[in-house]
């Protein structure tokens, strides 16, 4: 395995300089130490991954204390050492641990979900409105290492019991599950994803479905304004979704073979 070179102290790199680094493991296995004076501790000083507040990923040496000298034989001592260093010599792990949710739900709306070429304007909204509303004020509070299945179950359960539908609780999987799959392209989360096989709960509507008469419609139709009645007749006529009909645009519409 080809170790990492330790940079200068006070070396910055980026997340993505960082993360980007597939097969390349820094391994560290630093000296232990006893502080001197009254009530000896072991200690060790590696090197460690930490975020600033630009966002960057700054490389400082910081001292850790394994445990006190009377309570911790030097053997018990180099197998805590042995136990730190494990997470420590894992630097995606380490930076995965301090990048919050929230921080990184700021980056993946600008860089993702705000792009015009990326999704639709209908869907974009819908899920502007479901992070505002539902997936920041459960998560946002989190670092990205904290967002397990187990806390995502959690989450769908609540909005199950507070009445949302099986379709918006889908919708809030799903995104979520969008989120972390960019952040696994983007080199910020290694992890599986944690949305991939939460449980959205059994299909239940949350309306009764109910066909309309003939003469139901044609009374809807006639009682919704003139611009109204001409997308749901587009809906009804094409067979068509809200976001579709929504999304056409005049290069959809044939006039010579009456088509869209």
């Amino acid at each position: 395995m080809t170790s990492q070179p330790i940079p200068e102290k006070g070396a910055t790199l980026s997340i993505a300089q960082i993360l980007g680094l597939e097969g390349i493991m820094r391994v560290q296995n630093p000296e232990l130490k006893r502080t001197t004076g009254t009530g000896p501790r072991w200690y060790i000083r590696p090197w460690v991954d930490r975020i600033d507040t630009t966002g960057n990923v700054r490389r400082v040496k910081e001292r850790i204390y394994l445990g006190r000298c009377d309570e911790m034989n030097k053997r018990a001592a180099i197998t805590k050492r042995n136990e730190v260093m494990s997470t420590i010599n894992r630097s995606q792990y380490v930076v995965q641990a301090q990048y919050g949710f929230g921080a990184f739900l700021d980056h993946y709306t600008k860089q993702y979900l705000l792009k015009p070429e990326v999704l639709a304007a209908s869907t974009q909204g819908k899920y502007l409105s479901h992070i505002k509303n539902h997936i920041r004020p459960a998560f946002g509070t989190l670092m990205m290492a904290e967002v397990n299945t187990q806390r995502v179950d959690g989450f769908l359960a609540e909005k199950t019991k507070a009445g949302l539908s099986w379709a918006t609780r889908m919708d809030l999987r799903n995104l979520l599950c969008g989120i972390f799959t960019q952040a696994r392209k983007w080199g910020i989360f290694r992890d599986p994803n944690p949305a991939m096989d939460a449980t959205v709960g059994r299909r239940r509507e949350a309306r009764p479905q109910q066909k309309l008469t003939i003469e139901q419609t044609r009374s809807l139709l006639a009682a919704l304004p003139d611009d109204v009645r001409i997308i749901c007749e587009t809906a009804l006529y094409c067979t068509l979704r809200i976001s579709e009909v929504l999304g056409l645009q005049w290069k959809h519409i044939n006039f010579q073979t009456g088509m869209i």
